[in-house]
């Protein structure tokens, strides 16, 4: 009885942490811009690629999404994208780390959107 006791008990412990890797929460975050600059809500990385968009919808100046990360100094800027009249619809998959947190600065003088998943949708 012991034994089996101890056997269910490290399936359990197997189970929950590895659970709780693969089940992570998938997250998205992002903001629509007119002639401004917005910041999005923070997501979390989960340790996998993530996918970074940028598209201008409407106008001629460019759509510039920055992927910023929380560092202990405060928030930087990893990355740029950018949506052109010649491209107006991007898009990159980016390496997430886990634990930390990310959001998006979407700029632009014109009508467009930056998003960003912690997942490849």
């Amino acid at each position: 009885m012991k034994k089996n006791w101890i056997s269910f008990l490290l399936l359990f412990v197997l189970m929950v942490s590895l659970g709780t890797e693969a089940f992570a929460a998938n997250g998205e975050t992002g903001a629509p811009v007119t002639g401004d600059t917005k910041l999005t809500s923070p997501i979390s990385g989960q340790h996998q690629y993530g996918k970074l968009e940028a598209e201008l919808r409407s106008g001629t100046y460019d759509v510039d999404v920055t992927l910023m990360e929380l560092t202990p100094t405060g928030w930087v800027g990893i990355y740029i994208l950018t949506a052109t009249n010649a491209n107006r619809a991007v898009s990159v998959n980016y390496y997430l780390e886990g634990g930390k947190q990310y959001r998006l600065q979407v700029k632009s003088q014109s009508s467009g959107w930056g998003h960003l998943y912690n997942y490849i949708p």
